[in-house]
Protein backbone atom coordinates (compact mmCIF):
# COMPACT_ATOMS: atom_id res chain seq x y z
CA UNK A 1 0.00 0.00 0.00
CA UNK A 2 1.08 3.53 -0.48
CA UNK A 3 1.27 5.73 2.48
CA UNK A 4 0.54 9.69 2.17
CA UNK A 5 1.37 11.75 5.05
CA UNK A 6 -0.42 14.94 6.25
CA UNK A 7 2.33 16.54 7.90
CA UNK A 8 0.78 20.12 8.63
CA UNK A 9 0.43 21.83 5.51
CA UNK A 10 2.70 19.18 3.17
CA UNK A 11 1.83 16.22 1.52
CA UNK A 12 5.29 13.42 1.71
CA UNK A 13 4.93 10.28 -0.55
CA UNK A 14 6.31 7.10 1.16
CA UNK A 15 6.62 3.64 0.46
CA UNK A 16 4.74 1.69 -2.08
CA UNK A 17 3.71 -2.20 -0.77
CA UNK A 18 6.00 -3.83 0.78
CA UNK A 19 9.82 -4.25 -0.69
CA UNK A 20 12.91 -6.35 0.44
CA UNK A 21 15.71 -8.42 -0.81
CA UNK A 22 15.92 -11.89 -0.90
CA UNK A 23 18.07 -14.73 -2.08
CA UNK A 24 14.69 -17.06 -2.88
CA UNK A 25 11.43 -15.74 -2.94
CA UNK A 26 9.33 -16.92 0.28
CA UNK A 27 6.87 -16.18 2.71
CA UNK A 28 7.31 -14.73 5.83
CA UNK A 29 4.21 -15.96 8.42
CA UNK A 30 4.74 -13.20 11.04
CA UNK A 31 2.69 -10.52 9.48
CA UNK A 32 -0.78 -9.34 8.40
CA UNK A 33 -3.55 -6.90 7.71
CA UNK A 34 -3.11 -4.61 10.81
CA UNK A 35 -5.85 -5.73 14.04
CA UNK A 36 -7.59 -8.19 11.46
CA UNK A 37 -8.37 -11.57 12.47
CA UNK A 38 -6.03 -14.70 11.34
CA UNK A 39 -8.17 -16.01 8.39
CA UNK A 40 -8.09 -19.99 8.34
CA UNK A 41 -7.80 -22.64 5.41
CA UNK A 42 -11.46 -23.16 5.53
CA UNK A 43 -12.26 -19.60 5.44
CA UNK A 44 -13.80 -18.91 2.18
CA UNK A 45 -11.51 -15.97 2.10
CA UNK A 46 -8.46 -17.78 2.15
CA UNK A 47 -9.68 -19.00 -0.96
CA UNK A 48 -10.60 -15.42 -3.00
CA UNK A 49 -7.48 -13.60 -1.57
CA UNK A 50 -3.89 -14.51 -2.62
CA UNK A 51 -0.48 -13.48 -1.82
CA UNK A 52 1.47 -11.89 -5.06
CA UNK A 53 4.87 -11.57 -5.15
CA UNK A 54 6.73 -9.36 -7.28
CA UNK A 55 10.44 -10.20 -8.33
CA UNK A 56 12.98 -7.66 -10.08
CA UNK A 57 16.30 -6.39 -10.18
CA UNK A 58 17.47 -9.62 -11.36
CA UNK A 59 21.30 -10.63 -10.35
CA UNK A 60 23.46 -13.47 -10.61
CA UNK A 61 25.58 -15.01 -8.09
CA UNK A 62 27.72 -17.88 -6.69
CA UNK A 63 27.57 -19.17 -3.59
CA UNK A 64 30.44 -20.96 -1.36
CA UNK A 65 29.02 -24.38 -2.49
CA UNK A 66 29.92 -23.32 -6.42
CA UNK A 67 26.33 -23.15 -7.11
CA UNK A 68 24.74 -20.67 -9.07
CA UNK A 69 22.26 -18.37 -6.75
CA UNK A 70 19.85 -15.91 -8.26
CA UNK A 71 18.74 -12.73 -6.13
CA UNK A 72 16.18 -10.59 -6.29
CA UNK A 73 14.24 -7.76 -4.57
CA UNK A 74 10.51 -8.85 -3.83
CA UNK A 75 7.76 -6.71 -3.68
CA UNK A 76 4.55 -8.26 -1.73
CA UNK A 77 1.65 -7.29 -2.65
CA UNK A 78 -2.59 -9.25 -2.55
CA UNK A 79 -4.78 -9.73 -5.06
CA UNK A 80 -7.95 -11.82 -6.07
CA UNK A 81 -9.18 -13.06 -8.81
CA UNK A 82 -12.12 -12.38 -11.89
CA UNK A 83 -11.29 -15.47 -13.39
CA UNK A 84 -9.10 -19.18 -12.81
CA UNK A 85 -6.41 -17.21 -15.04
CA UNK A 86 -6.69 -13.47 -14.24
CA UNK A 87 -6.25 -11.77 -10.57
CA UNK A 88 -6.60 -7.77 -10.16
CA UNK A 89 -4.17 -5.38 -7.93
CA UNK A 90 -2.92 -2.45 -7.81
CA UNK A 91 -0.65 -0.90 -10.62
CA UNK A 92 1.95 0.44 -8.37
CA UNK A 93 2.81 -3.27 -7.07
CA UNK A 94 4.85 -3.67 -10.25
CA UNK A 95 8.31 -1.87 -10.82
CA UNK A 96 9.33 -0.94 -14.87
CA UNK A 97 10.95 -4.31 -15.07
CA UNK A 98 9.69 -7.48 -13.70
CA UNK A 99 11.72 -10.07 -13.78
CA UNK A 100 9.24 -13.08 -11.48
CA UNK A 101 5.59 -13.26 -10.75
CA UNK A 102 4.46 -15.89 -8.26
CA UNK A 103 1.08 -16.28 -6.43
CA UNK A 104 0.81 -17.98 -3.50
CA UNK A 105 -2.71 -20.01 -2.81
CA UNK A 106 -3.53 -21.24 0.40
CA UNK A 107 -5.36 -24.52 -0.66
CA UNK A 108 -8.01 -25.78 2.24
CA UNK A 109 -6.07 -28.38 4.00
CA UNK A 110 -3.36 -25.29 5.11
CA UNK A 111 -0.83 -26.03 2.18
CA UNK A 112 0.46 -23.47 -0.08
CA UNK A 113 0.54 -23.83 -4.11
CA UNK A 114 2.66 -21.72 -6.29
CA UNK A 115 1.02 -20.70 -9.22
CA UNK A 116 3.68 -18.67 -11.93
CA UNK A 117 2.12 -15.74 -14.05
CA UNK A 118 2.97 -15.50 -17.13
CA UNK A 119 2.13 -11.57 -17.83
CA UNK A 120 0.64 -8.49 -16.79
CA UNK A 121 -1.35 -4.78 -17.51
CA UNK A 122 -1.56 -2.00 -15.44
CA UNK A 123 -4.49 0.79 -16.79
CA UNK A 124 -3.18 2.96 -18.81
CA UNK A 125 -4.20 6.02 -17.41
CA UNK A 126 -2.20 4.90 -14.14
CA UNK A 127 -0.01 7.65 -13.04
CA UNK A 128 2.04 7.13 -9.35
CA UNK A 129 2.13 10.45 -9.03
CA UNK A 130 -1.08 10.92 -8.24
CA UNK A 131 -2.74 7.40 -7.88
CA UNK A 132 -4.86 7.84 -10.64
CA UNK A 133 -6.46 4.11 -12.16
CA UNK A 134 -3.84 2.40 -9.68
CA UNK A 135 -5.22 -0.77 -11.54
CA UNK A 136 -3.77 -4.50 -12.50
CA UNK A 137 -4.12 -7.48 -14.00
CA UNK A 138 -2.35 -10.26 -14.17
CA UNK A 139 -2.48 -13.33 -16.45
CA UNK A 140 -1.55 -16.62 -15.04
CA UNK A 141 0.14 -19.55 -16.72
CA UNK A 142 -2.02 -22.02 -15.28
CA UNK A 143 -5.50 -21.49 -13.46
CA UNK A 144 -5.54 -21.85 -10.01
CA UNK A 145 -6.41 -24.74 -8.26
CA UNK A 146 -9.25 -26.60 -7.68
CA UNK A 147 -11.26 -25.56 -4.35
CA UNK A 148 -10.47 -21.78 -5.03
CA UNK A 149 -12.99 -19.00 -5.24
CA UNK A 150 -13.69 -15.94 -7.78
CA UNK A 151 -14.69 -12.68 -6.90
CA UNK A 152 -17.99 -10.79 -9.18
CA UNK A 153 -17.51 -7.78 -10.14
CA UNK A 154 -20.55 -4.99 -9.45
CA UNK A 155 -22.44 -3.37 -11.81
CA UNK A 156 -21.67 -0.21 -13.40
CA UNK A 157 -23.27 2.86 -11.97
CA UNK A 158 -25.37 0.99 -9.57
CA UNK A 159 -25.41 2.85 -6.15
CA UNK A 160 -24.77 -0.24 -3.48
CA UNK A 161 -25.21 1.83 -0.39
CA UNK A 162 -21.74 0.53 0.88
CA UNK A 163 -21.49 1.36 4.74
CA UNK A 164 -18.71 -1.00 5.32
CA UNK A 165 -16.47 -3.41 3.28
CA UNK A 166 -14.46 -6.72 4.23
CA UNK A 167 -10.33 -6.12 4.04
CA UNK A 168 -8.16 -8.98 3.89
CA UNK A 169 -4.39 -9.02 2.62
CA UNK A 170 -1.36 -10.18 3.19
CA UNK A 171 0.34 -7.54 4.34
CA UNK A 172 2.28 -6.40 7.46
CA UNK A 173 0.36 -5.78 11.08
CA UNK A 174 2.41 -2.09 11.19
CA UNK A 175 3.96 0.55 9.39
CA UNK A 176 6.46 0.91 12.15
CA UNK A 177 7.80 -2.90 11.48
CA UNK A 178 9.66 -4.04 8.56
CA UNK A 179 9.31 -7.93 8.24
CA UNK A 180 8.10 -9.58 5.16
CA UNK A 181 3.90 -10.12 4.52
CA UNK A 182 2.59 -13.53 5.07
CA UNK A 183 -0.29 -14.20 7.08
CA UNK A 184 -3.91 -13.43 5.66
CA UNK A 185 -5.62 -11.62 7.93
CA UNK A 186 -9.06 -10.23 7.43
CA UNK A 187 -11.26 -6.65 9.03
CA UNK A 188 -14.29 -5.01 8.53
CA UNK A 189 -13.78 -1.40 7.99
CA UNK A 190 -16.19 1.47 7.74
CA UNK A 191 -16.78 3.63 4.58
CA UNK A 192 -16.45 7.00 4.85
CA UNK A 193 -16.82 8.36 0.83
CA UNK A 194 -18.78 6.42 -2.03
CA UNK A 195 -20.21 7.35 -4.96
CA UNK A 196 -20.08 4.90 -7.99
CA UNK A 197 -19.26 7.61 -10.32
CA UNK A 198 -15.97 8.53 -8.11
CA UNK A 199 -12.70 7.01 -8.64
CA UNK A 200 -12.05 6.31 -5.14
CA UNK A 201 -13.48 4.25 -2.23
CA UNK A 202 -12.11 5.73 1.24
CA UNK A 203 -12.45 4.14 4.37
CA UNK A 204 -12.09 4.81 8.06
CA UNK A 205 -8.79 3.21 9.47
CA UNK A 206 -9.02 5.39 12.82
CA UNK A 207 -9.35 2.19 15.23
CA UNK A 208 -7.00 -0.64 15.86
CA UNK A 209 -7.38 -2.31 12.36
CA UNK A 210 -7.46 -1.63 8.48
CA UNK A 211 -4.97 -2.26 5.28
CA UNK A 212 -1.26 -1.58 5.82
CA UNK A 213 1.78 -2.33 3.86
CA UNK A 214 1.82 -5.26 1.80
CA UNK A 215 -1.94 -4.97 1.20
CA UNK A 216 -1.24 -2.98 -2.00
CA UNK A 217 -4.14 -4.59 -4.39
CA UNK A 218 -6.31 -6.16 -2.29
CA UNK A 219 -9.75 -6.20 -2.89
CA UNK A 220 -12.46 -4.12 -0.56
CA UNK A 221 -15.09 -6.86 -0.20
CA UNK A 222 -18.71 -6.69 0.10
CA UNK A 223 -21.55 -9.61 0.15
CA UNK A 224 -24.88 -9.29 -0.45
CA UNK A 225 -27.52 -12.18 -0.78
CA UNK A 226 -25.02 -14.78 -0.69
CA UNK A 227 -22.40 -12.91 -3.19
CA UNK A 228 -19.23 -11.71 -2.84
CA UNK A 229 -18.28 -8.65 -4.96
CA UNK A 230 -14.67 -6.80 -4.96
CA UNK A 231 -16.04 -3.09 -5.28
CA UNK A 232 -12.26 -1.83 -4.27
CA UNK A 233 -8.67 -2.50 -4.92
CA UNK A 234 -6.27 -0.95 -1.76
CA UNK A 235 -4.13 2.04 -3.33
CA UNK A 236 -2.52 4.03 -0.53
CA UNK A 237 -3.67 5.70 2.81
CA UNK A 238 -3.29 9.25 4.25
CA UNK A 239 -1.88 9.65 7.75
CA UNK A 240 -1.27 12.83 9.97
CA UNK A 241 1.46 13.63 12.08
CA UNK A 242 0.07 15.45 15.33
CA UNK A 243 2.23 18.32 16.61
CA UNK A 244 5.77 17.25 17.68
CA UNK A 245 5.86 13.91 16.66
CA UNK A 246 8.02 12.48 13.52
CA UNK A 247 6.72 10.83 10.87
CA UNK A 248 9.06 7.52 11.32
CA UNK A 249 7.46 7.63 14.65
CA UNK A 250 3.73 7.99 13.40
CA UNK A 251 1.69 4.03 12.72
CA UNK A 252 1.04 5.21 9.26
CA UNK A 253 -1.78 3.18 8.56
CA UNK A 254 -4.25 4.46 11.65
CA UNK A 255 -5.68 6.97 9.60
CA UNK A 256 -7.96 6.86 6.08
CA UNK A 257 -7.31 4.14 3.83
CA UNK A 258 -8.13 4.59 -0.08
CA UNK A 259 -9.55 1.83 -2.48
CA UNK A 260 -9.80 2.45 -6.23
CA UNK A 261 -13.43 1.90 -7.27
CA UNK A 262 -14.50 -0.69 -9.14
CA UNK A 263 -17.09 0.23 -10.59
CA UNK A 264 -15.33 4.01 -11.84
CA UNK A 265 -13.58 1.47 -14.32
CA UNK A 266 -15.41 -1.80 -15.11
CA UNK A 267 -15.01 -0.25 -19.01
CA UNK A 268 -11.05 -0.95 -18.69
CA UNK A 269 -11.12 -4.07 -16.07
CA UNK A 270 -14.05 -6.27 -19.10
CA UNK A 271 -11.54 -4.91 -21.85
CA UNK A 272 -8.89 -6.95 -20.36
CA UNK A 273 -11.13 -10.00 -19.54
CA UNK A 274 -11.92 -9.89 -23.57
CA UNK A 275 -8.76 -9.45 -24.22
CA UNK A 276 -6.90 -12.72 -22.56
CA UNK A 277 -10.09 -14.31 -22.75
CA UNK A 278 -8.59 -16.73 -25.36
CA UNK A 279 -5.29 -17.09 -23.73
Amino acid sequence: MKLIVLLFSSLVLLTACEGHEALQVSADNSAGIRGGEIVSAEDSVARKVFHLRVGYDKTQATNDEGATVYKWRVTTCTASALTPRILMTAAHCFPETTDLLNVDVIMPDGTKEIIRGQTYMTHRLYNKEDHTADLAMVLLETSLPEGTELVNLPSKGEDLGLTSIIAAGYGVTSSLVTPNGGTLRKTVLDVQKYDPLDEMIVVNQRGSSGACKGDSGSSALYEKDGVTYTVGVMSYANFQVPNGKKPESIEKCAFEANYVNVQFHLDWIHAVLKHWANE
